[in-house]
């Protein structure tokens, strides 16, 4: 029996909102509206943004991220490098990405390393001053400031010092290895902006106005006006160090509710989503009534069972024989075809096909393709047989039951009922458990669960920290720790550990093959297939990237063209 999701009409609330949504005010002017772009005219685009960030930067304020904040501080701000949609580093601020083979990236026999940061000398804040190894310096010295809620970089941990060589060159000697020692300072600070602020009274830093409507980044718009609440209005910055953006002018919207964003993209009043937006149900719906849009689907963080590894009931979940069975009796081309509606693809591996990664690394994943008899042979050979009503039972009569929880998010639940009954097809009792919204901060029950956790996690390699055994959730810790299965292998761990200082990509491959070999053999982790992050794209704006899971589709938005 297929699955069959319930299509809800909501189209008929958006003819009620379309007047208003078309009717909210804009900037007047040459190129105010998405449509009124000519040749001869500035163009102008309109993103729209599912959320109500406060700020651009939350940088001290960590706790109010919101979606779409992370597409929002991109636009106006870059680092010394930028990841793409695939997560691959380019140079922005710095002339060049720090290398083994470029030699900007030392590899010492005794374990340390040095990375050297060249800034372009065309680096420039939007106020004019040049973006100078200063900048760097403080920003390093916020980022390790414990008085401020800066989030943490746990790359300094490894970093024995931090030196300006000139003023455009930064050296970082570093203890040990770090493999994401090319990626550091991707938000960096102003210092001639922030500094006394923070020398005269650091705990200020948070109020400043810097952080809305006096915002200087170095990015490839520049911010022209904030209204809180609202949205922001950029302009093209023309000393942008990756070139001038093609687009003169973006206006940004903040959109509470999806049925508003939903008809504001019918009447051709936004032309891009971003950040998290639509769900994949709503984007697909809308995508059939849109004549003048599509929608970019990409395959982002995995969705994923985690078995109970630590005082596990029943006791068979933690044997590996019938996780392994349950994975050839779960039929995830159907899940994946039905809850997202073919637009991704199985998790085959530990990885994410979004990632650098993925293909380098699949080969040494351990497959599970769907077999319900082969699944039905290795649960009987562990014990089980079926009764008159159809359910396994052991020899001592007693039903097979497992439960399987997960949060009340749209996706999650869907795939957690999907699979339950897939599973009671080879005769196992599941009872699926909604985690209440009240008790998803209570770690204890969270990471107590009896069987199964249904969730959606990142499939990169910082990812991997997830699953230390240092990350485990135990009494002792307080139940603090995202290591969900509580899978405790010091032999893994340490495997895990080499990823992060194997420097030669070669040797981290090398390391990385074995790392998804065990999460796929041993099934620390049971991937079903990958979420989906959908970007809505009017078809008369080109060049943007199907988005992931970080706002990494803004990275190349100084190309964008709209007609």
């Amino acid at each position: 029996m297929r699955i069959l999701l319930r299509m809800v009409p909501w189209w008929g609330l958006l003819s009620c909102l379309l007047a208003v949504s078309c009717g909210q005010p804009t900037p007047s002017g040459p190129g105010s509206s998405p449509q009124s772009a000519t040749p001869t005219t500035p163009k102008r685009m309109v993103v729209g943004i599912l959320s109500v960030p406060p700020m651009i930067d939350p940088a001290l304020t960590p706790g109010v991220g919101q979606p779409g904040q992370a597409s929002l501080h991109f636009l106006v701000h870059v680092g010394l490098t930028v990841a793409d949609e695939d997560v691959r580093l380019h140079a922005a601020l710095a002339e060049d990405v720090p290398t083994v083979e470029n030699g900007l990236w030392r590899l010492f026999p005794d374990g340390r390393m040095e990375t050297l940061w060249k800034i372009r000398s065309d680096a420039r804040w939007h106020d004019g001053t040049s973006v100078s190894a200063g900048d760097i310096l403080f920003t390093a010295t916020m980022e390790r400031d414990r008085d401020l809620p800066v989030l943490p970089n746990i790359g300094y941990d490894s970093v024995d010092s931090i030196e300006a060589v000139d003023t455009q060159t930064v050296k970082m000697t570093w203890k040990r290895p770090y493999i994401d020692a090319d990626s550091m300072f991707a938000s960096p600070f102003p210092r001639h902006l922030l500094e006394q602020q923070y020398v005269d009274d650091k705990t200020k830093l948070p109020q400043l106005r810097y952080w809305t409507e006096e915002f200087v980044g170095t990015g490839p718009y520049k911010l022209r006006s904030w209204a809180s609440g609202s949205g922001a209005v950029m302009d093209a910055n023309d000393q942008y160090v990756l070139g001038r953006p093609k687009i003169d002018q973006i206006e940004v919207r903040f959109v509470a509710d999806p049925t508003t964003m939903a008809a504001s993209l019918l009447a051709n009043a936004v032309n891009v989503t971003l950040g998290k937006g639509l769900s994949l149900d709503q984007a697909v719906q809308l995508e059939s009534r849109w004549q003048e849009g599509h929608v970019a689907a990409a395959a982002s963080n995995s969705i994923l069972l985690y078995p109970q590894l630590i005082n596990t009931n029943p006791a068979v979940v933690a044997d590996v024989r019938f996780r392994k069975a349950l994975m050839f009796g779960a039929d995830r081309q159907e899940l994946a075809d039905t809850i997202m509606y073919g637009r991704t693809i199985i998790a085959q591996s530990y990885f994410s096909p979004s990632t650098p990664d993925y293909e380098d690394t699949l080969d040494a994943a351990v497959k599970y393709p769907y077999d319900p008899a082969q699944a039905a042979r290795m649960i009987e050979a562990l014990g089980y047989a079926k009764g008159a009503d159809g359910l396994l039972r052991d020899i001592q009569d007693q039903v097979l039951s497992i439960e399987i929880r997960a949060n009340d998010e749209d996706t999650n639940t869907k795939t957690m009922f999907a699979v339950a009954n897939q599973w009671q097809r080879l005769g196992v009792k599941v009872e699926p458990v909604v985690i209440p919204p009240e008790r998803r901060s209570d770690a204890a029950y969270v990471t107590t669960f009896p069987s199964f956790l249904l969730n959606r996690q990142p499939s990169d390699v910082t990812g991997l920290r997830r699953l230390h055994q240092a990350q485990t959730p135990l009494p002792e810790n307080g139940f603090r720790g995202v290591n969900y299965s509580r899978y405790q292998n010091a032999e893994f761990s340490a495997l895990i550990d080499r990823v992060y200082i194997s420097i030669i990509p070669e040797e981290r491959t090398q390391v990385l093959k074995q790392v998804v070999h065990q999460v796929t053999d041993q099934l620390i982790r049971m991937g079903l297939f990958y979420d989906v992050q959908s970007t809505l794209i009017a078809n008369r704006l080109h060049g943007v990237p199907a988005a992931n899971n970080t706002g990494g589709n803004v990275w190349n938005v100084h190309q964008w063209t709209l007609d």
